[in-house]
């Protein structure tokens, strides 16, 4: 009898398990149903004015082409062509962020010198800052050292975050890019002096087309989906990345790797 009653309760208790893992499931589930409806309502919305605009402007040519001078004529299809690559951007940044979110992109971890890494990535962001004279300042407080990560991945968030700084900071400014490091971790830390982020924002700020500007200092249409893609890398490389931020005076990014 008391053996029965010891199976019983073994039984229940496993059942108990198998109920509670189920209900985790259905959660999860239902989470991600939700996602996946918020970025399908969200990728119609934001397609329809820049698909809507090239329909527009692609009408106005067909109508009156006669009448186009060579230099209208190549205005309106400048609007065309940027409204596309807009669109095709919002697309690509989806898919990244959906083979990222489904775990169908491993990482290829290699032992590489992180210092080495970054200074590339400043290199070619350097070029592109160079057209409004915005200087990219790197400071390394550590000794080189190498640390296990996908190199594409990581550069693909390090290049979203810096690219986001130095686009949002006036002309003729610094944003300052630091290296250091603990027992523990390798720290990133991208300063720019740019138009900042209100307080209540800074929780979304990582979150899918969470755009706190429309448009960068440049004027440049943001898609609000770079330091979604940059969270994601560092989160499966075991980091994590945050912000601080005063309005109208910059924001510091800070990334954080493990060293192991």
């Amino acid at each position: 009898m008391k053996e029965k009653e010891e199976i019983n309760s073994s039984l229940r208790k496993e059942v108990s398990e198998l109920q509670e893992q189920l209900k985790t499931v259905h959660e999860k589930f239902n989470y991600l149903q939700k996602k996946q409806a918020f970025i399908v309502g969200k990728t119609i919305h934001n397609l329809k004015n820049p698909v809507g605009i090239s329909s527009s402007f692609a009408e106005m040519i067909l109508e009156d082409l006669a009448l186009y001078t060579p230099e209208k004529l190549r205005k309106h299809l400048t609007v065309i062509k940027n409204s596309c690559d807009f669109s095709i951007g919002l697309l690509n940044n989806l898919q990244y962020i959906s083979k990222l979110e489904s775990g169908k992109s491993p990482l290829y971890l290699e032992e590489k010198n992180y210092c080495k890494l970054v200074k590339k990535t400043v290199k070619l962001q350097q070029i592109l800052a160079d057209k409004r004279s915005v200087k990219l300042k790197l400071t390394i407080n550590c000794a080189p050292c190498k640390i296990p990560l996908d190199v594409i991945e990581i550069k693909q968030a390090l290049n979203n975050v810096i690219h986001n700084a130095h686009r949002y900071s006036p002309e003729n400014s610094t944003v300052k890019i630091k290296i250091s490091a603990t027992e523990d971790f390798i720290i990133t830390s991208i300063k720019d002096t740019g138009i900042g982020i209100e307080k209540k924002e800074l929780k979304d700020i990582f979150n899918e087309f969470k755009v706190i500007s429309t448009f960068s200092d440049d004027g440049e249409k943001c898609l609000g989906l770079g330091l979604t893609i940059a969270r994601e890398i560092i989160e499966q490389h075991k980091g994590k990345i945050s912000v601080t931020s005063t309005l109208e005076k910059g924001s510091t990014f800070t990334i954080k790797i493990p060293r192991n």
